[in-house]
């Protein structure tokens, strides 16, 4: 059986198109024209390569491939070793509830595959797509994929494609399929590009020109084994953002790592804290949406179960520090603050301070409690008194009596509130007093070496400390206390051995690679924002974020070669650059207020980081 006769199985052709697609001819005659949602569309003879072709086949699984890569429900990506080996592809089959992960080597055009259920960690073989266990679906995906992925693939690959202008087209031609701003049928040309894709893709695979190799006997990919899984020799290098969970590294695959923070809120409710004031929820971070990584997950075993309530976390700028303390909060659903230290940071700023008091003007008494008041000493003398003063009276005193305990009450009150300095206690005493999740930013760039000291008997057994005006303020057993700090930037200081010595434990940030700050930036919430709102693609946004973390690099050496001090290029400002290009266009011209600034001031240094980025970057790409 021939591959295309295998993936045109009557099974699979009688099946409907999705929703949305419900318009389209299946079966399109050549020099026919059909009505297609009010559009006249002609099958013209230009759209055959094969002249002896009389029909376009418009079939249900490729329709249902370009509808999954549409609604952004597949996780695609690239596994790459001097070149491509494999595209990957995950995606829910939603009928039988299984996910389907396939690897396809655009060299050999041989296809593999998997399936697993999203709830077990048991790897099964791949289905058979012959209309009754599956439809191809996958097949497709790959395919479709592996043309979002051109620019990648090496030169003689693509002269087998059909040179460098083809592959162009038809990668164009598949942006404009899968435009989710577009209906599949809402223009004529959008229409008409199904069938001519369609044939396309046919042509190509007859052709062997997009090489397709499998078992069309058995009707059914090769099968990827547990083994080969655990040799990782299809983990992702680079991916569109999305959650793997076949394709992952066997450490990662335990440590659940493609788990989002909101998928594990509720393994936590109920077994930590409850936090029920309305005014202390509004504090949560609303981080359900980033990924759970190690660092998150390791904190979380150390809170749960080694009842752990001190941390370090070190890093360079930009790694994820405050991220994960974040997401810790959000997973705990803890109310977060935060304090920041600097050079001038004292013990007073650190846990509590007098400042002058400025409410002295106003009002200490409302309109509405002296109308209570009043109407208490009409009806129930003692009891108002009792309210206002704790002063338990007899329920016979005279109402000159009660009227003199009140005035002297609320003058008594009054003069409290005159006082000349009240006590303003730090986010750092706010957060420890209660359960919350605080976290103490840059420790290290405090000057004074006797600051941090102040924190021992706070972060001892006795969990005591006494503010400035002799309140004793008693640790929260449920409160957490995070220490970070960027061990790159000038004025660190090595961190205070005592802190060191009460924090059980202390997570070093590696820096990040090219692969993650490209996966890391293509994953963010205003990414995806500023993507939507330029309609720029997933393959479009992954091509410059590469370029852009390649020349990141390369900058990067220059600086340290060249002994810049004070440079500042870590993730941050590559994500500031990248951002700036999606709604700008212009990527050179995003470097100028971005990177190059953040970098140096120097004229020449600035000109040869210019020339850096022209070798790198083109003049515009978009």
């Amino acid at each position: 059986m021939s591959t295309r006769a295998m993936l045109n199985n009557i099974k699979i052709l009688n099946k409907p198109l999705n929703k949305g697609y419900e318009e389209f001819e299946k079966r399109a005659k050549r020099g026919k024209e059909y009505i297609i949602n009010s559009w006249k569309i002609l099958i013209a003879d230009e759209l055959f390569e094969n002249k002896k072709t009389t029909e376009i086949t418009l079939n249900p699984a490729f329709i249902n491939a370009l509808d999954l890569l549409r609604k952004d429900k597949v996780a695609f990506g690239i596994q790459e070793n001097g070149g491509i080996s494999y595209i990957l592809s995950e995606f829910l089959d939603e009928a039988t509830n299984l996910i389907i992960a396939t690897a396809y080597s655009p060299a050999s055009g041989r296809i593999s595959s998997c399936t697993k259920s999203p709830t077990t960690q048991a790897i099964q073989g791949s289905r058979n797509i012959n209309g009754t266990d599956g439809d191809g679906t996958e097949v497709w995906l790959s395919l479709l994929i592996t043309i979002l992925y051109v620019d990648d693939m090496d030169g003689q690959w693509i002269k087998d494609l059909g040179g460098d202008v083809f592959a162009n087209e038809i990668h164009a031609d598949l942006v404009a399929l899968l435009d989710e701003k577009i209906s599949p049928c809402e223009t004529k040309l959008q229409t008409m590009t199904h069938y001519k894709f369609q044939q396309k893709l046919w042509d190509l695979m007859e052709d062997s020109r997009l090489p397709l190799l499998f078992n069309t006997t058995m009707a059914k990919a090769d099968s990827i084994s547990l083994q080969a899984l655990e040799s990782e020799m299809y983990i992702p290098t680079t991916h569109n953002g999305k959650n793997f969970k076949v394709f992952v590294e066997e450490k990662n695959k335990k440590r659940n790592i493609t788990t989002l923070v909101k998928d594990i809120i509720n393994d936590f409710q109920g077994k930590y804290v409850s936090i029920n004031d309305p005014n202390e929820r509004k504090l949560i971070p609303d981080n359900g949406d980033f990924l759970v990584t190690e660092q998150l997950e390791d904190l979380l075993s150390a809170v749960i179960k080694g009842h752990e309530r001190v941390f370090i976390l070190r890093g360079d700028a930009g790694t994820g520090k405050s991220t994960v303390v974040q997401n810790l909060a959000t997973a705990l659903q803890m109310p977060y603050r935060f304090l920041n230290c600097s050079n001038g940071t004292d013990e007073a700023s650190l846990l509590s301070n007098m400042v002058p008091n400025m409410d002295s003007d106003k009002e200490f008494i409302t309109l509405e409690e002296a109308t209570d008041i009043c109407m208490g000493l009409e009806f129930d003398a003692a009891a108002t008194i009792k309210n206002l003063t704790g002063e338990d009276t007899s329920e016979d005193i005279s109402e000159g009596e009660a009227l003199l305990k009140v005035v002297n009450a609320l003058c008594d009150r009054k003069k409290g509130s005159e006082k000349d300095f009240k006590l303003v206690k730090s986010q750092l005493i706010e957060g420890i007093s209660k359960p919350s999740v605080v976290e103490i930013f840059e420790p290290t760039l405090i000057a004074n070496a006797g600051v941090l000291p102040a924190l021992n008997s706070l972060l001892d057994e006795t969990g005591k400390t006494t503010l400035v005006d002799g309140t004793v303020i008693d640790l929260d057993p449920n409160s957490i206390i995070v220490f970070t700090t960027n061990m790159d930037y000038a004025g660190c200081r090595d961190l205070n051995e005592s802190l060191k010595s009460r924090a059980t434990t202390i997570i070093d940030f590696d820096e990040l690679s090219d692969a993650e700050m490209v996966n890391r930036v293509l994953s963010r919430s205003d990414t995806k924002i500023l993507m939507s709102e330029n309609n720029i693609k997933i393959p479009q946004a992954r091509k410059m974020a590469k370029l852009m973390a390649a020349t990141r690099s390369m900058i990067d050496t220059y600086v340290h070669e060249q002994y810049i001090s004070g440079a500042v290029f870590g993730y941050r400002e590559f994500a500031g650059w990248f951002k700036k290009w999606l709604y700008t266009g212009d990527a050179r011209k995003a470097a100028e207020k971005t990177i190059i600034t953040h970098i140096s001031g120097d004229p020449e240094t600035k000109e040869d980081i210019r020339n850096m980025i022209k070798t790198k970057i083109p003049e515009v790409v978009r």
